[in-house]
């Protein structure tokens, strides 16, 4: 057994990888996504000790194995060549929190989070701010009109993350994926998958033989008419598909859903998914165990909240719509985690210390609670045993 150190600022972290043995690209269980603290240490991984708690408590089989940690953005596509720290970037403290969740009780797979608004100017422009005063941030993939910009970034960005071997995998977080991003996300996808799958980057090497995962979150409507789409992500590829914020009536008006509206939308989002998997898409299924845009306890809107300014209190609980969630999967066998099956496990939104929309720094319209609470996950730990097989 291998041991890699990494130095996290005064501490060092021995990350025990198993690295004499060979990791599969894919790994299957529940997964939680985790963000950095803003304006404070992103290097740390402050949501490490609570999932620790969680793992080790019994029954320990009902737990979170895979980290979702964010890795960093695409930017600056306006600049070319493309390449590693000037369109696609991984921060140093990213890194090293990746390491540091990578020691996380029970953690076996760590997959790194690549995201950006493809409509961040439009969104700048419904919400009368701009708080980075250079629209180029945004990763507006309509207007990479090149198939060989778009292999360069993909290569760019495979070389970047596989150059750590703590990274099993990219979750693609590029939104919305609608037109007109569609087309060229869909390519920039398969040409990660591609390289994701490749000895060229270090992506194959004796510890991932297989290459490492790609994935993408979406909304199964989006996928509905991409009859490619499992050949766009490969043998190595599945789908995060958001059990969360669907089908809003009124797009800027943040009302909450109840929980039986939720219950209703999620059945609806579930027809969708069945119709898009087929007999072989693998996929896992997203969905709030802290608040998001339409299921939450509270939200309270910041300076800069354009047409979305009206407060909102829930007297429903992310328990509540916990336990909502919970009782469709128990009662659909096709949400059985199996090795080599369909369902990859549940993932679960979020631990942050801030949930804001828009997603971008200094909007502060805010979504209550940040990360669960102990009822919350105690409704996990009671049931998650019932999804496996």
């Amino acid at each position: 057994m291998k041991c890699m150190v990494y130095l996290l600022g005064t501490v060092t972290v021995c990350v025990l990888l198993c690295l004499g043995r060979a990791r599969p690209a894919i790994h299957y269980g529940n997964a939680a996504y985790t963000y950095p603290k803003r304006g404070g240490n992103s290097g740390n991984a402050p949501y490490k000790e609570t999932i620790s708690a969680f793992n080790t408590a019994p029954p320990v089989t009902a737990n979170i194995s895979i980290i979702y940690a964010y890795g960093g953005d695409i930017e600056y596509l306006n600049l070319k060549p493309y390449k590693a720290g000037k369109n696609v970037f991984f921060a140093t403290a990213n890194q090293q929190a990746a390491a540091e969740y990578a020691t996380t009780a029970s953690v076996e797979s760590i997959i790194a989070i690549v995201d950006g608004r493809m409509d961040g100017v439009e969104m700048i422009t419904k919400y009368k701010f701009d708080p980075y005063g250079d629209k180029n941030v945004y990763p507006d993939m309509s207007k990479v009109t090149s198939d060989t910009d778009i292999v360069s970034l993909a290569d760019a960005t495979a070389q970047l993350y596989c150059s750590n071997d703590i990274v099993n995998g990219i979750q693609v977080d590029l939104e919305p994926l609608i037109d007109p991003y569609k087309e060229n996300c869909l390519k920039f996808i398969g040409s990660l998958a591609q390289a994701l799958r490749s000895e060229k980057h270090g992506c194959v090497n004796a510890n991932y033989p297989e290459g490492r995962s790609v994935s993408i979150f979406t909304m199964a409507e989006n996928l509905a008419n991409v009859t490619n789409i499992w050949e766009i992500l490969g043998p190595n590829g599945f789908v995060v598909f958001s059990g969360y914020d669907l089908y809003p009536i009124h797009e800027d008006d943040f009302q909450f859903n109840s929980v039986n509206v939720y219950h209703e939308k999620l059945e609806r989002q579930i027809a969708a998914i069945k119709t898009v998997i087929g007999s072989n898409g693998r996929f896992t299924l997203a969905v709030p165990i802290g608040g998001s845009c339409h299921e939450y306890e509270s939200y309270k809107p910041g300076v800069h909240c354009g047409p979305s300014c009206k407060a909102y209190t829930n007297n429903a609980t992310m328990s509540d719509y916990a336990t909502a969630f919970m009782s469709i999967f128990e009662s659909d066998p096709l949400f059985r985690v199996n090795k080599g099956g369909q369902f990859i496990g549940l993932s679960f939104w979020v631990f942050t210390d801030e949930m804001s929309y828009p997603p971008m720094k200094g909007y502060n319209n805010d979504f209550f609670p940040p990360v669960p609470s102990s009822a919350t996950l105690n409704v996990l730990k009671n049931k998650l045993n019932n999804l496996m097989s």
